[in-house]
C-alpha cells in the first residue's frame, strides 16, 4: 500500500521544524526559528514544491504545536501556502498514546508524538529523552 504524500509541521517554543514525507518515509526536512516567517515561508516553499511530483497526488499537512502564541498564524500560513487543509494533532487526530498519567502532568504533543514514534520503531516499551 503507498500512503499520500505529507507535510508535517512541529511548531515548538524556540522553532519550527517541517519535514516531507513519502510513502512514510522522511525525505527532507528543515527548521527555522519559531519567530522568523521570512524563513518559514522559503522553508515551507521549497518542501511543499518536490511535496507532490505527480499531479494526481493530494499531499496531506499536518501541524502539531506547543507553541499557542504562533499557532494560529502557522497554520494560516500553511493553508495559504498549499491551499491544503491543514489536520491539527489533538484538534483532528489524536496522539496515538494514552495519558496515564498523574492529573497534573501535562506533556505536551511533542513529547506524545516522539513516544508514540519510539514505541512504533521499536514495538516494545521505551524511554525517551526529548531535549528540545
Amino acid at each position: 500500500m503507498t500512503l499520500p504524500p505529507l507535510l508535517a509541521v512541529s511548531l515548538g517554543n524556540s522553532r519550527v521544524q517541517l519535514g516531507r514525507f513519502a510513502d512514510g518515509r522522511l525525505e527532507d526536512q528543515q527548521a527555522v526559528a519559531s519567530d522568523d516567517d521570512a524563513g518559514f515561508a522559503q522553508s515551507l516553499s521549497a518542501l511543499w514544491a518536490d511535496a507532490a511530483p505527480n499531479p494526481d497526488d493530494q499531499p496531506a499537512v499536518l501541524l502539531a504545536s506547543v507553541n499557542p502564541a504562533r499557532e494560529a498564524a502557522i497554520e494560516q500560513a500553511l493553508a495559504k501556502h498549499t491551499g491544503r487543509p491543514v489536520a491539527r494533532i489533538e484538534r483532528d487526530l489524536p496522539v496515538p498514546v494514552g495519558r496515564q498519567l498523574d492529573p497534573e502532568a501535562l506533556p505536551g504533543e511533542d513529547r506524545l508524538l516522539n513516544a508514540a514514534a519510539a514505541y512504533d520503531a521499536l514495538k516494545v516499551a521505551c524511554a525517551v529523552v526529548d531535549l528540545g
